[in-house]
């Protein structure tokens, strides 16, 4: 994986496709799985921001390959 900042508040994210599921796989964990108190607190946005990019990355991802989905 690669990350290059762009700007002062903008990144530019390059990974293979293993990293990408496991990135997926982490958010859907997160998002899905566990029971996080506060979930916008500790993460940073409010859980439909992140299931909105996590779903814009499972899109990306051959569904053959996605390891978990909820």
């Amino acid at each position: 994986m690669k990350v290059t900042k762009i700007a002062d508040d903008e990144f530019e994210i390059r990974a293979d496709h293993e990293e990408l599921v496991t990135l997926n796989n982490c958010m859907n964990e997160a998002i899905n799985g566990l029971s996080v108190p506060d979930f916008a607190t500790r993460v940073g946005v409010e859980r439909e921001i992140a299931r909105a990019m996590l779903e814009l990355i499972t899109s990306s991802l051959s569904p053959a390959k996605v390891v978990y989905r909820r």
